[in-house]
């Protein structure tokens, strides 16, 4: 009867700590949530960007010049900025890389390799080869460079997003190749300032 009443309040207490550490886990603090800047232009919707630091990843907002290592890595090794634009009423997906210029105390954007085909990982899937543009520029008048690159079919990718939490691919940007990683995950909650803006 002992033998009995012990096992029933093992397994009783087995179970009640398999609640507590299950009940923990759900109401516990979340994860992070990586945001999107709102993007505006003369005070009406332009679209998103989110980021993307070689040092440490993804992350919400700009750093303060505070001396801490994250503010220090940011402004050493610049970022990626993913970005969801909304142009007469047409969405334009695109990456560009921009190194801070401490002479000029701006964040200037960096030249990208020119390439027509990039694999993308969209959250666990098997990478993607996807169709890309990039944007010319001339920076000394003398040269072409690239510094943006433009994803094709950006309706579909936006799709694509939306249905994942992160995206992977490569860029090379300065003759440098870097794996970036966007979390995307809380790009839903913009879908109705596309649709309220026409773009679709």
């Amino acid at each position: 009867m002992n033998k009995m009443i012990s096992i029933t309040y093992h397994s009783f207490f087995k179970n009640f700590f398999r609640f507590v550490l299950v009940a923990t886990l759900v109401i516990g603090p979340m994860q992070n949530a990586y945001s999107w800047d709102l993007l505006e232009e003369n005070n009406e919707f332009a679209g998103v960007r989110t980021h993307f630091n070689p040092a440490f990843g993804p992350f919400e907002v700009f750093f303060p010049d505070d001396g801490t290592q994250r503010a220090l890595d940011l402004l050493d090794l610049g970022f990626f900025g993913l970005y969801i634009e909304c142009d007469t009423g047409e969405k334009r997906v695109g990456i560009n890389y921009q190194l801070w210029n401490d002479k000029d105390r701006q964040w200037l954007a960096q030249p990208l390799a020119p390439v027509k085909r990039v694999n993308i990982k969209f959250g666990n899937s098997k990478p993607m080869s996807w169709n890309v543009s990039n944007s010319e520029w001339w920076p000394d008048g003398s040269k072409t460079a690239y510094r943006v690159l433009i994803f094709n079919n950006p309706t579909l990718f936006v799709k694509k997003i939306n249905s994942v939490s992160s995206i992977s691919l490569t860029v090379n940007a300065n003759q440098e190749d870097y794996q970036l990683r966007f979390i995307t995950k809380n790009l839903k909650k913009y879908n109705s300032y596309f649709k309220n803006s026409g773009c679709q």
